[in-house]
């Protein structure tokens, strides 16, 4: 197999080269609704730390690894290890690992932009091999459907710029010791537009909302809710196959963390 690295970006006249399953995580500040070519495999490594609150913070570390199977259906998985810490106490662990696949439906001229974006849709199962007694994960499956939307933006000045939109939802199994974590609908919403040849920006809006947790049947109190965030990032591409980001999210609500930093790297 003709294996070459990959990684997921907007080149500077905004065409994106390659792709990642976005679910795998959802602070990266861009989208990319384009498939891997075929054969050609990725690599992401990334960082996001999360300040739930003022005692209270959270560390994420994942890898995901991506595979193009035909030009426009790719596969991939993602694992990652966390932390979390309150005061003087610090619990570590995996979190739920994620399978997942995107299948490109439609893809936008982006040379000539028409009427219609770039559509593709994922599907991903999340495996319990978290500790949900720390806060790692379920305890049982969940299974997401993301849709995905970009459409390429090109003023008479020659000024381009992308807009993007996602909306899904995730639906959880009941664990062995009868929780039902809450099913989640989430969406996001905003833009990227290139700076330089490989400096890119975007900024939009992202947000969950979950149903109440019920264990064996009854709802638990102070569960369910949503989160919502405003949130701005930088990307820089290397070359062709390498492209760093950061990104900083800004909680609007009282069920969102204070603030998240995530940077990353895809390969």
């Amino acid at each position: 197999m003709n294996v070459r690295k990959v990684c997921c970006f907007v080149i500077c006249a905004g065409v994106p080269a390659a792709a990642q399953i976005n679910y795998f995580n959802t602070d990266r500040p861009y989208q990319i609704t384009l498939c891997c070519p075929y054969n050609v495999s990725g690599l992401g490594v990334e960082l996001t730390f999360a300040l739930v609150d003022a005692d209270a913070a959270r560390l994420e570390l994942p890898v995901s690894v991506y595979w193009g199977i035909i030009g426009n259906l790719e596969i991939g998985f993602r694992a990652a290890g966390a932390s979390i810490s309150r005061g003087d106490e610090s619990i570590r662990g995996m979190t739920d690992a994620v399978l997942g696949a995107k299948y490109g439906l439609y893809r936008e001229n982006q040379e000539q932009p028409g009427p219609f974006p770039t559509v593709s849709v994922e599907f991903c199962a999340v495996v319990p091999t978290g500790d949900y007694r720390k806060g790692f994960g379920t305890g049982g499956m969940g299974f997401v459907f993301n849709a995905l939307l970009e459409k390429r933006i090109v003023l008479r000045s020659g000024v381009g710029f992308t807009l993007f939109l996602n909306g899904g939802y995730r639906a959880n199994t009941a664990n062995g010791d009868g929780w039902l974590f809450g099913n989640e609908t989430f969406y996001g919403m905003g833009g990227s537009l290139p700076l330089s040849e490989r400096f890119v920006s975007s900024a939009g809006v992202r947000g969950t909302a979950r149903n109440t947790t019920l264990l064996d049947g009854r709802a638990v109190d102070g569960t369910g809710g949503t989160d919502s965030y405003l949130f701005a990032g930088l990307s820089y591409d290397f070359d062709v196959y390498r492209r760093f980001f950061t990104a900083m999210h800004f909680g609007i609500d009282e069920g969102s963390d204070m603030v998240r930093f995530t940077a990353g790297m895809m390969y």
